[in-house]
């Protein structure tokens, strides 16, 4: 679990809301050793799944807010990313099993589709873990993987009260999009297999990024109330 603290005398550092190349600075997660933060505004906004979201809130609230909205932000353009490789890859697996004549298993052509799938589900995991960013890690990534579990939580002192935004894996594992791996030899039957297995995962980002949107909407609303 993911835990932030803000107060009202906390100093907080240079680097601009949003930016992807946040510093190290003060705001933790999961241990001292990992730390950035943001520059205070009276404003900030984020899209995620398609919709802006514009807001307002003090200078105390901020560097929380900033931190979490960035995370949001990288993580849905994560999800829509791996999206688009789904629907990639989908096309490419169900030209090669409508080939004629078909391509048989352990063929040349099948066995450069099995690589290039072996490397597709590697990208689902790098998009994972956004550059500089272990709160979009946190939300998106493979527990065992990025060393944090649960859902993170945001602690502001002065208001007692707190935030929170659920862990919505989406790497290709059992626990995220659940994506097998193919094996060179993959026989039709397997990619079909595999086929509807793409189809539950894409349905699944979609769901992800309508969670990931309603939890963000319930921060706003609390800190616009809370605040």
């Amino acid at each position: 679990m993911i835990t932030s603290n803000v107060s009202n005398d906390h100093v907080l550092p240079e680097p601009s809301p949003l930016s992807k190349n946040a510093q190290h600075a003060s705001q933790k997660i999961n241990s001292p050793q990992k730390t950035y933060g943001v520059k205070p505004k009276t404003t900030a906004s984020v899209k995620i799944n398609g919709s802006l979201f514009e807001f307002s809130v003090p200078q105390s609230a901020h560097s929380a807010i900033n931190m979490v909205a960035d995370s949001v932000r990288q993580s849905d353009l994560a999800m829509l990313e791996i999206e688009k490789q789904i629907n990639q890859m989908k096309a490419r697996l169900t030209e090669h099993v409508k080939n004629f004549p078909p391509f048989l298993p352990g063929s040349e052509e099948r066995v450069k589709l099995m690589k290039r799938f072996s490397a597709f589900r590697h990208q689902i995991d790098q998009l994972t873990f956004p550059p500089h960013n272990p709160g979009a890690a946190h939300i998106m990534a493979d527990p065992s993987i990025s060393g944090s579990s649960g859902d993170w939580k945001v602690d502001i002192d002065d208001n007692s009260h707190q935030i929170m935004i659920r862990r919505l894996p989406v790497h290709s594992g059992p626990k995220g999009l659940d994506i097998p791996e193919l094996p060179e030899t993959a026989t039709d039957e397997e990619i079909h297999a595999v086929l509807k297995t793409l189809d539950s995962a894409k349905d699944l980002i979609g769901r992800r990024r309508s969670e990931l949107a309603v939890d963000f909407k319930q921060i706003l609303n609390q800190m616009k109330t809370g605040a």
